[in-house]
């Protein structure tokens, strides 16, 4: 197929469709990453599209000494070229590459060699700069254009080599430990010197350690800890490198909870729910209906699982493995999730309830940074936040559920609700110069932020089913709570009150409850909570840890048949 496109794109290079050439070999490229014959096509194209316009679409003036020109006659071309290069010396180098443009509207072949130096020595300059920027993909495209004027140019091979590592690798962060310690390595073995690699590799083969350890994989976990204790001997990293070696040497056992770790003992299920009696009387007596997903981490499968539970004290059911991030349709039938595992592409994806066991599911994004995924009320979209850009802001994109056509960024900001209205999107932001941070409104209408709380630690806000409030969390007050404020910026007030770790609130179908995330009892569980009330129960001792309970999440969405 990558073969398909590659020769589609020729034939529109040969007919002089430059744009559909650049569309074709991308997509080539796309499906077979190291197919080299569609990177130096891509590169051709590039160079004309970007370096040399189309010369007939501008009237060729008639040039005059320059004592001769009068008034609104073009200078003559050595005076834009002399231009072009006072622009190259003062860093200015998109800005020469302009200048040469117009002197090659005027004449293609005007002094192609210094024409074609000065163009290298801007693409190459510039991709640096955006190096040092971090917008690796941008420098990635100058890095090219620089490469179609000489393609052997040793020096901007080894500087793209590294700007495509680095992305690369930074794309497996946080998602995928083992990747990002293959990535880092191989950067810090070419250079260590380059950007952050040594400092992202000594935290990396941390994060990895931690991963192993939390596994009982103590040899391994040994050998992360004592690569990062090499990069820095800090005393805590030396002290669980000392501690993994003697497990391994000693052959230690997986230690279960009563232990400390944290990690399930073999009798204990992720995702068990609480003893039933007096919890579950507890449920019913706060009369509320429909189904909670959530996600744990298996340890025993090393994956995620995704479960549904009722509000009624009863076992739950398993829905999908590999994923979580779980948020839920207005029609209780379609899941959008983050993919994690089991799928031949990472990213986000929905998962049609209703389509059979399995259930079917499909691809919308395919990076593994898109997270905190979340419906528009008709179910036709989705909104997420992500930093696959180069600048690794993180950004809100909207996308088609059904993924027909590639995500839109919106804004700057994290945690994404699309209103129960359909027209505004409630996230955690800024404002436009980076400062009064906290829970904003954005217009989809004209792309208008209204702040409607300052407070620089809330986020994860929900909306109520009417759309009039919204639930956030917040540890404003020192510690992780959940608070409630109209949808105006209107009546703050505090929703739960414990000194442990409240969170991830997640509204009830029907608006009378809020379901969050909570270690008040020593364990993560899931509690319900009534907004009319305050009666409150449990719904399910989860049984797990969470490496980063901020990175998860849980919806309620109406009860439906998962099981034939």
């Amino acid at each position: 197929e990558a073969l398909e496109h590659y020769r589609a794109g020729v034939a529109h290079m040969e007919a002089g469709e430059y744009e559909l050439a650049q569309a074709e070999f991308e997509e080539a490229i796309r499906l077979r990453p190291d197919f080299q014959p569609a990177w130096q096509r891509l590169r051709e194209s590039q160079v004309y599209l970007e370096a040399i316009p189309t010369p007939t679409s501008v009237p060729l003036p008639t040039m005059t000494p320059a004592a001769e020109q009068g008034e609104g006659t073009p200078p003559p071309l050595s005076a834009w070229l002399a231009e072009a290069r006072s622009l190259f010396q003062a860093g200015q180098y998109m800005d020469a590459v302009d200048r040469i443009n117009d002197i090659l509207k005027v004449d293609p072949n005007y002094e192609p060699a210094l024409i074609a130096d000065l163009l290298f020595q801007c693409y190459y300059q510039e991709a640096l700069r955006l190096v040092g920027e971090d917008r690796m993909e941008e420098a990635l495209r100058l890095f090219d254009l620089a490469l179609a004027i000489r393609p052997d140019d040793q020096t901007v091979k080894r500087e793209r080599e590294l700007a495509a590592g680095y992305l690369s690798a930074i794309g497996f962060w946080g998602a995928d430990w083992q990747k990002a310690v293959e990535g880092f390595s191989s950067l810090y073995r070419a250079r260590p010197d380059y950007k952050d690699v040594a400092s992202r590799l000594f935290n990396a083969y941390v994060a990895y350690g931690d991963m192993l350890a939390e596994q009982g994989a103590w040899c391994q976990a040994a050998e992360q800890y004592t690569n990062a204790a090499n990069l820095q001997a800090k005393p805590q990293v030396v002290q669980k490198r000392d501690q993994m070696v003697d497990y391994c040497q000693r052959n230690v056992p997986p230690p279960s909870p009563a232990e400390g770790t944290g990690t399930p003992s073999p009798e204990a299920t992720p995702g068990t729910p609480a003893p039933a009696g007096e919890n579950a009387a507890a449920l019913r007596e706060l009369g509320l209906s429909g189904q909670i997903y959530y996600a744990v981490y298996d340890d025993a499968r090393r994956e995620y699982v995704l479960y549904a539970v009722g509000l009624t004290g009863s076992a739950p059911i398993e829905v999908f493995a590999g994923v979580h991030h779980p948020q839920v349709d207005r029609s209780g039938k379609r899941l959008v999730v983050r993919a994690l595992s089991g799928v031949g592409t990472l990213g986000l994806y929905v998962i049609d309830l209703s389509a059979g066991v399995p259930p079917a599911f499909h691809l919308i994004t395919s990076y593994t940074q898109d997270l905190y995924p979340s419906f528009s009320p008709d179910g036709q979209e989705v909104v997420f936040t992500s930093d696959r850009m180069s600048k690794r802001v993180w950004t809100l994109f909207t996308t088609w559920a059904g993924g027909e056509a590639e995500p839109r960024s919106l804004i700057p900001g994290q945690t994404p609700a699309w209103s129960p209205r359909g027209d505004t999107i409630a996230y955690k932001g800024c404002d436009e110069t980076g400062n009064q941070c906290g829970i904003y409104l954005y217009r989809l209408a004209d792309g208008a932020r209204q702040a409607i709380l300052v407070d620089p630690s809330a986020g994860f806000p929900a909306w109520s089913p009417d759309g009039t409030r919204l639930a956030f969390m917040s540890n404003r007050d020192g510690n992780w709570e959940i608070y409630l404020v109209g949808a105006d910026g209107q009546g703050l007030r505090r929703f739960t009150v414990n000194p442990a770790n409240d969170g991830l609130p997640a509204w009830s179908p029907d608006g009378k409850a809020i379901a969050f995330l909570s270690d008040r009892d020593g364990q993560w569980s899931i509690y319900v909570k009534r907004v009319d009330d305050n009666r409150m129960a449990r719904v399910i001792a989860l049984q797990t840890h969470y490496a980063d309970w901020l990175m998860e999440r849980i919806t309620w969405g109406p009860a439906v048949k998962l099981l034939p």
